[in-house]
């Protein structure tokens, strides 16, 4: 953006003040390179509330796998799938910059998992989870189980790993018995579980935390908020970006109502992040499946960056 203006200079004291606005209030296109995409309205400026309808086609040998759109401040804008490559947004006050996922069609997998299709939505999360070394499949078989539900010992175990792999590692609280198992204070919890040590980490982080009857629960599934939370508490305790949201965020989805008054903060920063809903709604006590959480610990690699 670029103006001009000129005024004569009084004796006295000038303050200027300038109000900036988006140069283009439109639709910026990206990672589309072998799809062909249609907005209607097709407006070089497209007024703030105008529901504006999106296409792809994807060129031979490819096809589209996800969208996400954001706005001019980088937080999500919720989309609604109308039909098979296609979507549907309400048009916010600034921007909107809408990136795709155009792949090619029958690429191989490089994970060693069976039942991950190279095709799925959340085989990019996965793939990069696990060659960080964060997450692994199921002990003497080729699967990962990704529409599984994330158990609450499997979730601070990838959390640990995060943890380790930046580097955000500190001695650990609390007591080690003599036999090496860790004295937890939780009544369910055995302190030699192959979970135990990033237990003890978390806990001492203060990224998780028991419930009022003294139990961790530690093959329970972990909800989406829950994991919202989780990662808010790691970014919090470490220092990782800003957990942060603007007021009324949850109102832009359906069940942002749903949503815990404990999670309130967290669930607001991730979907401003990016980290979770990029759709129309959160579905924030859901189980969170093991896909969709390397997808948000994915998306949260990205956004603490």
């Amino acid at each position: 953006m670029h103006a001009d203006t000129t005024f004569r200079k009084p004796d006295g004291h000038v303050t200027i003040a300038v109000d900036f606005a988006p140069d283009v209030q439109n639709v910026v296109v990206e990672g589309a390179a072998h799809a062909d995409v249609s907005i209607d309205p097709a407006a070089d400026v497209i007024a703030t509330g105008t529901e504006v309808g999106v296409s792809a086609s994807a060129r031979a040998g490819y096809h589209v796998r996800g969208l996400i759109a954001r706005d001019a401040s980088g937080a999500i804008v919720p989309l609604r799938e109308t039909a098979a490559d296609a979507w549907a947004f309400t048009m916010p006050a600034t921007y909107v910059r809408l990136s795709f996922d155009v792949g090619p069609d029958g690429a191989d997998s490089s994970l060693p998992f069976a039942d991950v299709d190279v095709d799925a939505y959340w085989y990019p999360a996965i793939e990069r989870l696990y060659d960080l070394g964060l997450v692994g499949g199921y002990a003497g078989a080729d699967l990962f189980g990704p529409a599984e539900a994330l158990t609450r010992a499997q979730a601070v175990c990838m959390l640990h790993n995060l943890a380790v792999m930046q580097g955000n590692t500190f001695t650990l609280g609390g007591e080690v018995a003599a036999d090496g198992s860790y004295v937890l204070g939780f009544i369910d919890v055995d302190g030699r579980a192959y979970y135990a040590a990033a237990l003890a980490w978390a806990v001492s982080a203060e990224v998780v935390h028991g419930y009022g009857d003294g139990t961790f629960r530690p093959d329970a599934p972990v909800t989406r908020q829950e994991l919202a939370v989780m990662l808010a508490n790691y970014a919090m305790f470490f220092g990782i970006g800003d957990v942060d949201a603007p007021d009324g965020l949850l109102e832009r989805y359906a069940d942002g109502r749903a949503v815990a008054t404990w999670a309130h903060a967290s669930v607001a920063w991730a979907a401003n992040a990016g980290i979770m809903g990029s759709g129309p709604a959160l579905w924030p006590d859901e189980a969170a499946a093991r896909g969709d959480a390397a997808c948000m610990v994915s998306n949260f690699l990205i956004a603490t960056v």
